[in-house]
């Protein structure tokens, strides 16, 4: 399959999950792996704020008080920690944290049909190659 097309098709899948946010899924190995979005989980990244910061205004700003904890993963990128809420306000939260100045991304953390997390949306697209010589079919 040409590169071209695959990062195209990649992207358009990216963006397509994000806006729509019905189903989202990815295809590995040609089968159809679906994902939910965590309850209790979502990722902030942010330069400037530390995981304290985050979790003091995330404590102020939410009646609920809904935050558990808030981890340094690394670069920071932050993994927030919280107690059940509804997907509903989940998004909500994340819409209010993307407008923030200080926040680059943040982002639900998906999980498997047996529950696993999965991983989140992020402001990059990873890319292997099978060969360094694909590397001009890419640029």
């Amino acid at each position: 399959m040409n590169m071209k097309r695959v990062i195209i098709s990649l992207l358009f899948c990216l963006v397509t999950v994000y806006l729509y946010g019905q189903d989202f899924y990815m295809y590995v190995y040609g089968q159809k792996r679906t994902f939910e979005i965590s309850a209790t989980k979502m990722l902030v990244k942010s330069e400037t704020l530390d995981a304290v910061s985050i979790k003091n205004v995330m404590q102020q700003t939410s009646a609920d008080n809904l935050i558990r904890n808030v981890y340094d993963l690394n670069n920071r990128l932050f993994m927030v920690d919280m107690q059940n809420a509804s997907k509903e306000s989940l998004m909500e939260l994340q819409k209010q944290w993307n407008t923030k100045e200080d926040v680059i991304y943040s982002s639900p953390v998906f999980i498997d049909e047996k529950g696993k997390e999965m991983g989140g949306l992020t402001n990059q697209i990873l890319i292997r190659l099978k060969d360094v010589a694909d590397y001009s079919q890419l640029a």
